[in-house]
């Protein structure tokens, strides 16, 4: 990818949209967050209501909902919150209408929304939102990447083989694997 801005890790990504989002508060200002896995953006989150200065609303898409525009509306109601954050873009089965519906109507969030909009996304739905809604894409900035660093996949990968592992030895089925301890004679042809 092209356009990462961040290589220093998540905390540094942290630091960055905190700061985009503490300089923008009072005017619209759309903010791609990049995250391919939904535990390391919820840890994300956590921290950012931890450390921003600012007071953010976070909410839900439904997976049912086709208006972007709408879902903003009735999340902050008649009490404007200092930011938004919106999750669940990667969830919906309606995000090529909620973005094209977006994209034609992107006039609407600048007029109706004066703070930051913090848009959680994933490599699927930043694709689909430079292919179908590319106006609305030109109006954020380059997006915030958050990746999990190499010892919090292997620890993930751990945690996740404990509970295969834990899960085989439970039920009835086995798991096939070869016994490594006396690995079969490789042949070489010459």
């Amino acid at each position: 990818m092209s356009d990462k801005k961040n290589v220093l890790g998540w905390e540094g990504a942290l630091s960055e949209l905190i700061f985009e989002v503490e300089a923008t508060v009072g005017e619209f200002c759309l903010i791609p967050a990049h995250c391919n896995y939904v535990g390391l953006r919820e840890r994300i989150i956590g921290e950012l209501h931890e450390k921003c200065k600012v007071r953010i609303r976070e909410i839900t898409l439904r997976p049912l909902e086709t208006s972007l525009h709408r879902t903003i509306s009735e999340g902050i109601g008649s009490d404007a919150p200092d930011a938004v954050m919106i999750k669940g873009l990667e969830s919906t089965p309606h995000l090529d209408q909620i973005l094209t519906a977006s994209n034609q109507i992107r006039e609407e969030f600048r007029k109706s929304f004066p703070f930051p909009l913090i848009l959680w996304v994933n490599d699927h739905v930043l694709r689909r939102l430079s292919i179908i809604g590319p106006d609305l894409k030109s109006w954020a900035g380059i997006p915030i990447y958050f990746e999990p660093s190499d010892n919090e996949i292997l620890d993930a990968l751990e945690r996740t083989v404990c509970v295969l592992f834990d899960e085989s030895e439970s039920s009835s089925e086995t798991l096939n694997i070869p016994d490594l301890s006396n690995p079969p004679e490789l042949k070489l042809k010459h």
